[in-house]
C-alpha cells in the first residue's frame, strides 16, 4: 500500500501527517503522528510525502515464535520449567 500525505505541522519531536490526494477519501480524514527523526531530509511543513506500508511475513513469523515461547514459559511457571498436566490449568 502506498499513499500520499502532507506534513501539516511539527509538534516537538512529532510530525502530524494528513492524507492527501486519493488517500484523503480512503483514510477518512484521519491523521498520522510520526516521529520527527524518521522524516526524510528536507521534510518541512507543507511538503508532500509518500508513505509505503507492506506486510513483513518473515518478521511476523519470528515475532510469533518468540511470543509463543514466552507464553509457554509463563504457562509452565517460568523459564526452564515444564508444563504440568499438559499445560492446562
Amino acid at each position: 500500500m502506498r499513499f500520499q500525505v502532507t506534513l501539516d505541522r511539527i509538534e516537538g519531536d512529532m510530525a502530524v501527517l494528513l492524507p492527501a490526494g486519493p488517500a484523503t477519501a480512503r483514510l477518512g480524514g484521519g491523521k498520522l503522528v510520526w516521529p520527527r527523526v524518521l522524516l526524510p531530509d528536507g521534510a518541512t511543513e507543507g511538503v508532500y510525502l509518500w508513505v509505503t506500508a507492506e506486510v513483513d511475513l518473515e518478521a511476523t513469523a519470528a515475532a510469533r515464535r518468540r511470543v509463543g515461547g514466552l507464553l509457554d514459559a509463563l504457562r509452565a511457571g517460568g523459564p526452564g520449567k515444564k508444563p504440568e498436566g499438559g499445560g492446562q490449568g
